[in-house]
């Protein structure tokens, strides 16, 4: 019975004790695709967030397979300021993990011997690993036998059926974000004046606490707050007319998988990766003139993904 195999399989949950409400989005695709394939998402769960407990390091070295929610949680230094929060115990314990959409944190260059170590020891062999960018799949795949870009589990619901639900013209409101990791005061705060200047209503969405004190530094009052919750931000953009545009790359990919406008700002290179190979709606963070021209209206949404691919990872459980 499937219901008995899966008691063997875990997910390495990347929402789990994360302020990051990005993370959420991600694991919320993650859902759905293992409830897709196995009929069901009820795992054990593994953070990623914190060091695993001894309860947590049996739980992985016994089972089958654990599948990683994708996320930005792979780089050239895994042990140094970690987005996967391994210690000695942790790194011996892993050996079976499964990556589902993962990108890398940064260009970071080539991986150490650790974290080459660490890739050859914990990522299971016998199993296709899924890449959500090709700069990772670049830099994993002569580390791991089995390696596939599949763009982020976030965008495989972007079929043509999707992309035509979001419109062209231009929303009566716009939501704004920011990443408060990334300053650029001056950049940041034209754009919200820009923002101001097209639109009735400026909504402000803080998809990390840290953004709602770089907002408020900028200067620039007016704009209506939203509850920093996914389902606060789920509320304005399905019952709202809306247009979002902001740095935060999963908050303007849930905009889209709602039917909403979005441009993504580029911080850093997830984005930039991401929008380069899928053709997800994505500028340069200081283009104001391309934002202007966008808010005034935009081109059908036409997101590219690899298909086979993301049918390839699917298939390799069914057997």
């Amino acid at each position: 019975m499937l219901d008995d195999a899966v008691k063997n399989f875990f997910l390495f949950d990347t929402a789990i004790d994360s302020d990051n409400l990005g993370d959420e989005v991600i694991m919320d695709a993650v859902n759905r695709i293992m409830i897709e394939i196995f009929g069901t998402a009820s795992f054990d769960r593994i953070a990623t967030h914190r060091l695993m407990t001894g309860a947590e390091r049996a739980r992985a070295a016994a089972g089958e397979f654990g599948i990683v929610g994708g996320t930005n949680i792979l780089k050239s230094r895994m042990l140094f300021r970690q987005n996967w929060k391994l210690g000695l115990r942790d790194l011996l314990s892993l050996r079976n993990a499964i990556m589902l959409g993962v990108g890398w944190q940064f260009y970071g260059g080539k991986p150490d011997f650790i974290s080459r170590w660490f890739f050859h020891r914990a990522l299971a062999p016998g199993y296709i690993h899924s890449v959500r960018d090709e700069h990772t799949l670049e830099l994993l795949q002569s580390l791991v036998p089995k390696v596939m870009y599949t763009g982020c589990p976030t965008m495989w619901e972007f079929d043509a059926a999707t992309c035509a639900r979001v419109p062209t013209a231009k929303a009566k409101r716009a939501i704004f974000s920011v990443t408060y990791y990334r300053p650029l005061p001056e950049v940041d705060r034209a754009i919200l004046e820009l923002l101001f200047a097209q639109y009735e209503t400026v909504y402000l969405w803080a998809q990390q606490f840290e953004d709602v004190e770089y907002i408020k530094s900028l200067g620039v009052g007016g704009g209506v707050w939203i509850d920093r919750s996914l389902a606060a931000y789920d509320h304005i953009l399905e019952t709202e007319d809306v247009d979002v545009l902001g740095s935060r790359l999963h908050g303007g990919i849930r905009a889209l998988s709602r039917g909403r406008r979005a441009l993504i700002l580029e911080i850093d290179n997830r984005a930039r990766e991401i929008g380069r190979k899928t053709q997800l709606p994505c500028a340069p963070r200081d283009d104001l003139a391309r934002m202007a021209a966008w808010t005034a209206g935009s081109a059908p949404l036409a997101v590219t993904m690899p298909w086979d691919n993301i049918a390839a990872w699917k298939a390799q459980f069914k057997t």
